[in-house]
């Protein structure tokens, strides 16, 4: 097996790219990589605009180390992550298995304590997550492992909008680089991953749109969203567009079912170089409506809603913004070609 501190694939990748801007990244986070201690602020200024279809073969090491899931000392990982997979086995074997129940326990007892009754509700579970996973752009089998495990380890129900992250990680992890010594281990670490993403974003799943957390997150972003342009938020309550039904969309999963996958990935990218995923995510939703500026304006409730549920934006320019507007919430910067009004 290939040790993980070689990262001799990424090399390879440098041949076929076109772009001296992205062979400069490349180099440069290789040289940052190849540390025995990565340096992971360094890392995060050099990735924190994204990966493009020349060099997302960087995501892989650098989402797990932005995550937490790998530390920086580099000569750790090969053992981190062998001894997750066998961990990862382990779960499996422990949570997903046929039913193995007591002569006197009634296959139709409601007792807490019978096998028959958690057998029957995990089944349950399971049927629910494979009718979700089988709508999602990505119908990996092992999606539905993942999610299953994970609502079973942390007591959790199972809520719609957990699989279109679990099957964005699985995807990302599934396509590995052939030569990359991370490939065998792909789905073990997408589920560690997805706990770690998980525990940043299980409140969004607990609450509802009713709920005082979501109306709070829905203020803070029509506050900043008011602050940056109050004209475009006035002319939005003035259409009577009601923030709730496209905020709900957009926060409950981090965007993470409103554009191609390219795209959502390189939303991602961005967000996962963020302490504060909760915070920039306003960023980038108020980015997304700067960037639709002149024909929201020019709209009334139904284009406006058409345009806020058909997301047809460049996201390297949305993702811009949002930096701009988290450093100094100066709007337009990037978008002044738009007419004002």
């Amino acid at each position: 097996m290939q040790q993980f501190q070689c990262l001799a694939f990424l090399h390879d990748d440098l041949k076929s790219i076109q772009k001296e801007s992205n062979v400069r990244l490349v180099v440069n986070c290789i040289k940052i990589l190849n540390q025995e201690l990565v340096d992971i602020d360094m890392l995060t200024k050099m990735v924190h605009l994204g990966f493009d279809d020349e060099t997302f073969q960087l995501r892989g090491v650098v989402w797990r180390l932005l995550l937490g899931y790998l530390p920086p000392k580099q000569s750790m990982w090969q053992q981190i992550i062998l001894k997750n997979k066998e961990n990862y086995n382990e779960l499996i074997d422990e949570n997903i298995k046929p039913a193995m129940c007591a002569k006197n326990d009634h296959p139709l007892s409601r007792s807490t304590d019978s096998s028959w009754n958690n057998y029957f509700k995990d089944q349950q579970m399971m049927s629910q997550i494979q009718k979700d996973v089988s709508r999602t752009r990505n119908t990996d089998g092992r999606i539905t492992k993942i999610l299953f495990l994970w609502c079973k380890l942390n007591k959790t129900t199972y809520i719609q909008g957990m699989n279109e992250v679990a099957a964005l990680i699985t995807r990302f992890f599934a396509f590995n680089h052939d030569k990359s010594p991370f490939k065998e281990f792909a789905e073990s670490d997408a589920f560690f991953c997805f706990s770690i993403i998980m525990t940043s974003m299980k409140a969004n799943f607990n609450s509802l749109q009713e709920s005082i957390i979501f109306k709070e997150k829905v203020r803070k972003f029509t506050d900043l969203l008011k602050k940056v342009d109050p004209k475009l938020h006035d002319h939005l309550i003035s259409i009577q567009v009601n923030f709730s039904i496209f905020c709900w969309k957009w926060f409950i999963a981090w965007l993470a079912q409103d554009f191609a996958i390219q795209d959502t990935l390189r939303i991602w990218d961005a967000l996962i170089c963020h302490q504060d995923k909760d915070e920039f995510i306003h960023y980038l939703c108020v980015s997304i409506l700067l960037y639709l500026r002149e024909p929201l304006m020019d709209g009334q409730f139904g284009d406006a809603m058409t345009l806020l549920q058909q997301l047809k934006v460049d996201v390297e320019k949305v993702i811009q913004q949002a930096y701009l507007l988290l450093k100094d919430q100066k709007p337009y910067l990037l978008f002044k070609d738009q007419k004002r009004k």
